[in-house]
């Protein structure tokens, strides 16, 4: 799955943009990457991604512990990171929502 490689790539790449202004546009990129991830999930699972749901899981909970202080942050409007998070937590919802039985392992 090319997404999730990207997926990956970004996630390696993140922890040295030391450039607020580049970890923002990869956060952006990360953020379309999860609704698309949920476009494609919404009406029913495809197999290639229920047999790398463990790859997923596993990056979205990397990007659910990510944390980047140099990331400018505003109370009028939501963070580059928190947004992300926000994504994530919409797929994980979904998942715990329509595949239930593919999920539970993770819910352990």
């Amino acid at each position: 799955v090319p997404m999730k490689e990207l997926l990956k790539r970004i996630g390696a790449a993140l922890p040295s943009a030391a450039d607020p202004a580049l970890a923002t546009q990869l956060l952006g990129c990360v953020r379309l990457i999860n609704r698309v991830f949920y476009s494609l999930n919404s009406q029913e699972l495809p197999e290639i991604f229920e047999d790398t749901i463990d790859e997923w899981m596993n990056e979205f909970h990397n990007y659910l512990v990510y944390e980047n202080p140099a990331i400018p942050t505003s109370d009028d409007k939501e963070s580059p990171v928190d947004a992300v998070k926000a994504a994530v937590c919409e797929n994980i919802n979904l998942y715990i929502e329509k595949f239930e039985e593919e999920f539970e392992k993770f819910l352990q």
